[in-house]
């Protein structure tokens, strides 16, 4: 037997080997992605839904969330505070969503769906105040995209 044969054998046996890891990386990678992407998606859920169920089920975190709202000057230097913070952790979950989102890590329904409550809040007097205090805390683009919401 020639030993260049046996050479270009054992090359393109090689070839074959690579290109079928490749192939076996590319599929297991599109599984990950699409695992990162189903979990992202269930936290974000998970959040809005957490976040909704403790200031639902807590009479002063509704009252003080609800007026706050509506006129935040009614509320008093503790409310204030306690309004503020509920606001922030609404408005934090939508700007986690929305840097999942230009990441490419969830959709734009994803980020539409798991947001809008916060954006809908943020149209309100209150909301409009809270943003003019707190919205440079947030991510430059989410920024961006909550200034275009409120005009």
């Amino acid at each position: 037997m020639n030993w260049d044969a046996v050479g270009a054998i054992a090359e393109a046996l090689g070839a074959v080997g690579v290109i079928a890891t490749l192939g076996y990386l590319a599929v297991q990678i599109r599984a990950n992605t699409a695992a990162m992407r189903a979990e992202a998606r269930r936290t974000n859920v998970g959040q809005a839904v957490f976040s909704s169920v403790t200031i639902g089920s807590n009479k002063e975190a509704t009252s003080i969330l609800r007026r706050g709202l509506g006129d935040p000057a009614a509320l008093d230097t503790d409310e204030r505070v306690q309004f503020a913070f509920l606001l922030a952790a609404i408005v934090g979950q939508a700007g986690v969503s929305f840097e999942e989102f230009e990441l490419g890590i969830i959709d734009l329904a994803s980020f539409d769906s798991t947001s809008n409550q916060a954006l809908q809040m943020l149209k309100t007097p209150g909301g409009r105040d809270f943003w003019k205090l707190f919205g440079e805390t947030f991510p430059a683009g989410f920024q961006a995209r909550v200034d275009r919401e409120l005009g």
